[in-house]
C-alpha cells in the first residue's frame, strides 16, 4: 500500500512565504501531504474551528519559528494568543507528534521580518522557550539547512512514531469480478433512489438511526410520519448530520447549484424546525419519553448522503445539480464479519463527521 502522511505546517506567514513554499515541495517529494494556512480563509474564530479539524486529521505537526510572533486571536479559553501558538498548543493538547524548527540567530534576520515592538518580541521569546522545553527542537539559519533538517527529522519521526496515514480507497480493498460482493456486505445496488423502501428500513430499526445530509429537506419530509413514530421510542438514538454554514465548501457548493448561501442556510433552518416539530409531536412537547435526538453540523466534503439503520447503511451521491434526478447509483450494504466491509467504511465516515462537527443541538435534551 502507498501510504501518505498529512503534515500540518505551522508558522507565521508573511515573513516565511518562501520557506513555506519550499517546505510544501519538500513534503510532497517525501510522499507527504502538506496542510496549513494557505488552505484557509483569514484567521478568525470560524477559521480557527476549521484549522483545529485539519490538525485533528493530520498525522504530524511541523512548527517553524523565525523572527515574527504573528497575529493575535483568542484561544478556547478566551485569552489573547498568537494563532501559531494556538495551533501548537492545540496539537500538543491532542497528542500529535511534533517537530519544531527555531531560527538560531534572530539578530541576523532582516528588520522587516522581525517583531517591531517590545511586546511582540517578548511574546516570541516566551513562545520559543515553551517550545524548547516541550518539543523535539532543531535549529536553522537558512532555507537550505531548514529543508534538509525537515526531511531527515520527519523521516525519523515516521519511523519512530508511526501513525495511520492516508491510503487510497481502492488500495484498502478491491472487489474484483471474481469476488463475491456479499463478502463486503453489498446487499443491493440501486440505480433509482425512488426504488428504496425507506419506510420499511426505518420501521425495522431497534436502536440506531444516523442521517448525513447537506440539508435533507426532501428526504426528511418524505419520511416524516415514520420518523415521528420512531421518535416516540426511548430505546432509539437518532443522529442527524448536516452541512455547517461555516464549512469551507458551503459557499462553493451554493454557487455550484446556482443559489446564494442564504438559500442553504434557510433550508437547514427549516429542516431543524421540522425535526423539532416532529419530536414535540412524538413526545407531547416533552411530556413523554422519546428517542435521543441530536443534530450535528459537519465540516466534511459534501459528496454523499448516508443513512444508517442499525446494521444497514444506504449510500448515495449528494445531488450536485440544481435539478434533482432520482437516477443515482446507490449502495445498500449490511454489516458482516469482514473488517473491510462497506458498512464499516461508511460507519467510520459518519462517526468522523460527528466527532469533528463544529456544533450540535440536542433536541431531546437528554
Amino acid at each position: 500500500m502507498n501510504k501518505k502522511y498529512q503534515v500540518f505546517v505551522s508558522s507565521t506567514y508573511e515573513d516565511l512565504v518562501e520557506e513555506r513554499k519550499l517546505i510544501s515541495n519538500a513534503l510532497l517529494e517525501s510522499n507527504c501531504i502538506p496542510a496549513g494556512m494557505e488552505l484557509f480563509p483569514a484567521a478568525n474564530k470560524k477559521s480557527w474551528e476549521i484549522i483545529k479539524n485539519v490538525i485533528n486529521d493530520s498525522d504530524y505537526y511541523l512548527l517553524i519559528i523565525a523572527g515574527k510572533y504573528g497575529s493575535l486571536g483568542k484561544d478556547d479559553s478566551g485569552n489573547k494568543c498568537g494563532f501559531t501558538e494556538m495551533e501548537y498548543d492545540y496539537a500538543k493538547k491532542i497528542g500529535k507528534p511534533i517537530i519544531a524548527f527555531i531560527h538560531k540567530d534572530i539578530d541576523n534576520i532582516v528588520s522587516k521580518k522581525v517583531e517591531p515592538t517590545k511586546a511582540g518580541k517578548k511574546r516570541l521569546e516566551r513562545f520559543s522557550k515553551k517550545v524548547k522545553l516541550d518539543a523535539n527542537v532543531k535549529f536553522w539559519s537558512n532555507s537550505g539547512e531548514l529543508i534538509s533538517s525537515i526531511k531527515s527529522s520527519l523521516n525519523e519521526l515516521i519511523k519512530t512514531t508511526p501513525t495511520n496515514g492516508w491510503i487510497k480507497g481502492n488500495e484498502i480493498f478491491e472487489i474484483s469480478p471474481k469476488d463475491n460482493p456479499l463478502l463486503f456486505g453489498l446487499k443491493k445496488l440501486y440505480t433509482n433512489v425512488e426504488d428504496i423502501d425507506y419506510n420499511k428500513l426505518i420501521d425495522g430499526v431497534k436502536h440506531h438511526i444516523d442521517i448525513v445530509h447537506i440539508h435533507g429537506m426532501t428526504w426528511t419530509n418524505s419520511n416524516r410520519n415514520i420518523l415521528k413514530n420512531k421518535l416516540k421510542d426511548s430505546n432509539i438514538q437518532i443522529r442527524v448530520v448536516l452541512l455547517d454554514c461555516r464549512n469551507i465548501f458551503f459557499k462553493p457548493y451554493a454557487d455550484f447549484i446556482g443559489q446564494e448561501g442564504k438559500y442553504l442556510n434557510n433550508k437547514t433552518a427549516e429542516v431543524i424546525d421540522i425535526w423539532k416539530a416532529m419530536y414535540n409531536e412524538a413526545t407531547s412537547n416533552g411530556k413523554k419519553d422519546g428517542a435521543e435526538l441530536t443534530i450535528y453540523f459537519h465540516v466534511g466534503f459534501p459528496s454523499k448522503s448516508l443513512y444508517r439503520f442499525d446494521n444497514q447503511i444506504i449510500s448515495n451521491p449528494a445531488v450536485m445539480t440544481k435539478n434533482k434526478s432520482p437516477m443515482m447509483p446507490t449502495l445498500h450494504c449490511e454489516k458482516n464479519e469482514n473488517p473491510n466491509c462497506l458498512f464499516n467504511v461508511y460507519y467510520d465516515e459518519i462517526n468522523w463527521l460527528i466527532e469533528n462537527s463544529i456544533d450540535s443541538i440536542n433536541i431531546s435534551k437528554k
